[in-house]
């Protein structure tokens, strides 16, 4: 077993808005998140219409059209369950939220990421990309499959087969509806070692995308005091 797994997730939560903006994101029913813990919210929309919430870094930002995005706030304040997700306009888009424990030290920020975004039609699948070397000991990985499909499109393309060891925790799809609609799905899953190395996730989709899709892999450390070797295991005692 790692030393870090999806247990150091403490509260999760997902859901989705359509056609809205500014749209609230909050940890599931009565759960409030424990003060300096750290929140990442992952989203995906189209056009590049998320902003930066308040008090969140920008740990992945998508391009060319598809707006993947990972925000992280470490070191939480006391009593905290929701946050907005600013926007440039109305949104169709699926989200996540997880509050990651003391365990992991993500306060300061990732150790390594990769991404890709593609708006080329007709894909069947997409790689997170390979990650550099990760420096720290002990690392979770989170990744985070997107895509879009369009008006005359299969009504659904459902992620799966997520590969190097990386097991899904949330799915979720947002369908703007009407004449012309569009549907937005995100998937992420996690992974964990406890040596250096590298991360790649390549999942694959039950029907082809007809506009853009993308995927990337952000990096945790473990914190300090998840390292340190207790006085007597040191002594043989």
């Amino acid at each position: 077993m790692t030393l870090l797994s999806d247990a150091d997730i403490v509260h999760s939560n997902s859901g989705s808005v359509v056609v809205g903006s500014n749209f609230p994101v909050a940890l599931a029913g009565a759960d409030v998140a424990a003060e300096g813990n750290t929140i990442l919210i992952f989203a995906v929309c189209a056009v590049g219409l998320l902003k930066l919430p308040d008090g969140f870094h920008d740990d992945v930002t998508g391009s060319g059209g598809f707006d993947l995005r990972v925000f992280r706030r470490g070191d939480v304040g006391p009593g905290e369950s929701s946050w907005t997700v600013p926007t440039l306009a109305n949104v169709t888009a699926p989200w996540v939220v997880l509050e990651l424990g003391p365990r992991v030290g993500t306060a300061g920020a990732y150790d390594q990421k990769a991404g890709s975004i593609d708006t080329t039609t007709g894909t069947t699948s997409r790689s997170t990309g390979t990650t550099p070397t990760t420096t720290a000991q002990a690392t979770i990985a989170l990744a985070v499959h997107g895509l879009m499909t369009t008006a005359g499109s299969p009504a659904s393309s459902v992620i799966s087969g997520h590969t190097g060891g990386f097991v899904e925790l949330f799915q979720v799809m947002a369908n703007s509806g009407g004449g012309t609609p569009n549907e937005q799905r995100l998937s992420v899953s996690w992974a964990a070692s406890d040596a250096a190395g590298t991360y790649e996730s390549t999942a694959s989709f039950s029907a082809v995308t007809t506009q853009y899709s993308g995927a990337a892999v952000v990096c945790y450390p473990a914190a300090a005091t998840v390292l340190e070797v207790p006085a007597d295991v040191m002594t043989g005692g």
